[in-house]
C-alpha cells in the first residue's frame, strides 16, 4: 500500500491499486480507516483474490491441503473489500465468544433437549471446537487487535461461494470449507442462534449461570440475539446464499419468535428473507439426484430446506397469512431416515444404509433419528400447504371430494410414521412415568396433525353437515391432549412458553368449538351427535379454564390475550352449566354458526415456544 495510508491516523477514505502475489493489479475500493482504533487495516499484499465465483470455488478446492497459515496472519498480510465498521462489529460479535464459553454449554445442552436440530451434532460440534482453536491462540496482549484481524480474515472467507470440490467429498472434507482457516460467518451465526433458542429454554436459576459467572438471564439473551442479527447482516452483504446460511435464517428466526413474538415485524421479515434464500439458492427444487453435490450435504440440504418449509407453513397457519413458499413449486423431496453417524459416514457404509432403507425411505428398524422427525414435519407441512389452499378457495361442488382426498392422504402419511414418533401411540402409562423433553418434542407434532385436520374440517363443515361429526371428534382429540399436555414437567427446562402456545394455539379454538356445540345442542333441547362425549367435554372445559389462570406469566407477550380468551370461555361454560335466559350482553353469541376463522381469536400477538420447531 502507499505510505501515505499508514502514516495517516486519521479516519478518512481511500482508493488503492495494489498488486497480488499473481501480479496482477487489484483495485481495492474505498475504506474507512479507524487506525487510531487499530493498525490492523493497513493492507498488505497477500495471496490470489478470485475475481469472480468460478474463481472462488476453485481456490477453495485448489486450498485443501495446502499450507497451513495462522489465521490472523492470513488475515494481517491479504487484502480485503470489507469494511472497517464491519470489521469493528465483527470483533464485538468475536469478543462475545471469546470472554466465556456460555454457547458451548448451551448448544451441548441443546442436545438433551431437542430432536430436531437443523444441523448434525457433529457439525455443530465441529464448528465450536475450530472456533476455539482460532480464539484460543490469541494472545491477551493486543486482544482487540487480533481480534481485528480474525474477523478481516472471516470477512474473506464469506466472501467466497461455499461450493463443494466433488461428489466425493467426505464431510470431514465439506467442513472445513467453514472452519478452521477457512471460517465464515454464517457458522459463527449458527453458534449464537442455537444457543439462543437453548438459552431460552434454560431457567434463569441454572447452575449455568452461577458456575460460570455468565450475565443475567435477559441480558445473557439479549447479546447473543444481537450477535447472530450482526452475523446475519454480514452473510446478507456477503451474498453468498447456501445451506449453512439457510439453517442460521431459521434458528435466528425462531429466537425472534421467542422473543419478541410470531406476529412481530422483525420475526415477519426474518421469514420473508429465509424464502428468499431457499429460492434463491435453489433449495426448493432439489431433487431426487444432484450429481455436484456428495449424498450426506444432498441430505442435509433436504433437511434444510425441509425445516425453512415447515416453519414458513406454521406462521401462514397461525397468522392466517399466505405461505411464502409455494408447494408447488417445490420438489418436496423427503430427506432419509437416517441416522447422522451414517450420513457422515464413509460412502460406502452410507450406500450400504441407504439400500437397507425400507420403501418410502423409513429406518427398516423404524428406530427414532433426527432425520425421522424432519421427515414428519415435511409431511404434515405438505398437509398444511394443502390445507391453506382448499381453505382460501371458494366453496363450490368439489370442495367436499377434494377435502376428503387431502384428509386420506395426510392419514396414510400419519400412519407410515414410526410409532416411536408418535404421540398417539403411546401408552399412557408411558407418558406417566418416561415423560421428557423427548416426548414434548412429539407431543406437539400429534397437535399440529390435528390442528390441519381441525381447519380443514372447519371450513367445510360450514357447507356440509355430514362433515360436522367428524370436525367435533377432531376438536375433541386436540382439547384432551392439551389438558394432558399440562399436567406433565420436564426438569431443567423453561416450557412456560411451550405450555403457553399449546393452550392458546391449539387448546381455545378447539374448546371454543366444543363449549358452541354444547350450548347449541342444550338450547336446542336435542342431544350433541352420537359418539360425543359430553362429561368428558365439560370436564376438559374446566380443567382447561383453570390452566388459563397460570398457563401464561405477566411478563409474556401473549398474557393479556390469555385473560381475554379465560374471560370469553369462563361466560360459555357458565351459560352451559347455568343457562340464563337472557346472557351478559358482552358475551359472544354462542349460537351462532362457527366462525371459520375464530376471528376473535387474535392469533398475532402469541409467541411460539422453543420446543415447536425443535
Amino acid at each position: 500500500m502507499a505510505s501515505g495510508i499508514a502514516s495517516d491516523v486519521n479516519s478518512r477514505s481511500v482508493t488503492s491499486s495494489v498488486k497480488s502475489s499473481s501480479g496482477h493489479a487489484v483495485i481495492l475500493l474505498p475504506l474507512v480507516l479507524h487506525l487510531e482504533c487499530f493498525d490492523l487495516y493497513r493492507l498488505e499484499t497477500g495471496g490470489p483474490l478470485a475475481t469472480d465465483q468460478q474463481n472462488c470455488s476453485d481456490a477453495a478446492a485448489a486450498s485443501l491441503g495446502a499450507e497451513v497459515v495462522p489465521l490472523a496472519q492470513r488475515a494481517a498480510r491479504e487484502p480485503t473489500l470489507c469494511s472497517s465498521v464491519d470489521v469493528l462489529s465483527g470483533v464485538k460479535v468475536l469478543k462475545l465468544l471469546h470472554s466465556h464459553r456460555a454457547c458451548d454449554s448451551l448448544i451441548r445442552e441443546s442436545y438433551q433437549r431437542s430432536r430436531v436440530p437443523l444441523l448434525p451434532h457433529k457439525i455443530l460440534d465441529d464448528i465450536l471446537r475450530s472456533i476455539r482453536e482460532v480464539l484460543d491462540q490469541i494472545p491477551l496482549d493486543g486482544l482487540e487487535r487480533h481480534l481485528g484481524q480474525v474477523s478481516t480474515r472471516i470477512f474473506e472467507n464469506s466472501s467466497h461461494p461455499l461450493v463443494p470440490s466433488h461428489r466425493s467429498m467426505t464431510a470431514e472434507e465439506y467442513v472445513s470449507l467453514f472452519t478452521g482457516e477457512r471460517l465464515r460467518w454464517e457458522a459463527v451465526g449458527n453458534v449464537f442462534a442455537v444457543a439462543g433458542r437453548a438459552l431460552v429454554a434454560t431457567p434463569g436459576d441454572d447452575p449455568l449461570f452461577i458456575e460460570s459467572r455468565l450475565p443475567a438471564h435477559s441480558t445473557l439473551l439479549s447479546q447473543i440475539s444481537e450477535a447472530s442479527d450482526l452475523c446475519l447482516s454480514f452473510c446478507t452483504r456477503a451474498s453468498c446464499s447456501n445451506e449453512l446460511l439457510v439453517s442460521l435464517q431459521v434458528n435466528d428466526l425462531m429466537l425472534k419468535t421467542q422473543q419478541h413474538g410470531d406476529s412481530s415485524y422483525q420475526a415477519w421479515r426474518r421469514l420473508g428473507d429465509l424464502s428468499a434464500t431457499v429460492y434463491f439458492s435453489g433449495l426448493h427444487n432439489h431433487g431426487q439426484e444432484d450429481d455436484s453435490d456428495p449424498v450426506f450435504l444432498a441430505q442435509m440440504k433436504r433437511g434444510c430446506f425441509a425445516a425453512a418449509f415447515y416453519v414458513d407453513k406454521c406462521v401462514a397457519t397461525f397468522l392466517g397469512r399466505p405461505p411464502l413458499l409455494n408447494y408447488r413449486h417445490c420438489s418436496l423431496v423427503l430427506p432419509l431416515d437416517l441416522s447422522d453417524d451414517v450420513l457422515v459416514a464413509d460412502s460406502s457404509s452410507l450406500a450400504k444404509a441407504i439400500e437397507e432403507l425400507a420403501p418410502g425411505g423409513w429406518d427398516p428398524q423404524r428406530r427414532a433419528h433426527r432425520t425421522s422427525l424432519v421427515r414428519i414435519r415435511l409431511l404434515l407441512a405438505v398437509f398444511k400447504a394443502k390445507v391453506v389452499e382448499s381453505t382460501a378457495a371458494p366453496y363450490n361442488h368439489e370442495t367436499l371430494p377434494k377435502a376428503n382426498h387431502v384428509l386420506e392422504e395426510a392419514q396414510s402419511s400419519w400412519e407410515q410414521c414410526p410409532d416411536c414418533l408418535r404421540y398417539d401411540r403411546l401408552k399412557h402409562d408411558e407418558t406417566d412415568s418416561h415423560f421428557d423433553a423427548n416426548t414434548f418434542t412429539i407431543m406437539p407434532i400429534y397437535l399440529d396433525f390435528l390442528h390441519s385436520r381441525f381447519l380443514l374440517l372447519q371450513y367445510v363443515a360450514q357447507h356440509a353437515s355430514e362433515s360436522r361429526g367428524a370436525f367435533l371428534e377432531t376438536a375433541r382429540q386436540i382439547l384432551a391432549t392439551v389438558v394432558e399436555a399440562t399436567r406433565y414437567r420436564v426438569s431443567k427446562i423453561d416450557l412456560s412458553r411451550d405450555y403457553s402456545w399449546i393452550t392458546l394455539y391449539y387448546g381455545v379454538p378447539s374448546a371454543t368449538v366444543l363449549a358452541q356445540e354444547l350450548h347449541r345442542s342444550r338450547r336446542a333441547r336435542e342431544g350433541p351427535p352420537a359418539q360425543f362425549p359430553t362429561a368428558e367435554t365439560i370436564r376438559n372445559l374446566c380443567v382447561f379454564l383453570s390452566n388459563l389462570s397460570w398457563v401464561v406469566s405477566p411478563t409474556h407477550g401473549d398474557y393479556q390475550f390469555c385473560k381475554d380468551a379465560q374471560r370469553r370461555l369462563s361466560q360459555m361454560v357458565d351459560e352451559i352449566l347455568e343457562p340464563t335466559s337472557s346472557p351478559p350482553a358482552d358475551t359472544i353469541a354462542l349460537d351462532e354458526p362457527l366462525d371459520p376463522m375464530l376471528e376473535w381469536l387474535d392469533y398475532g400477538n402469541l409467541e411460539f415456544g422453543p420446543v415447536m420447531f425443535g
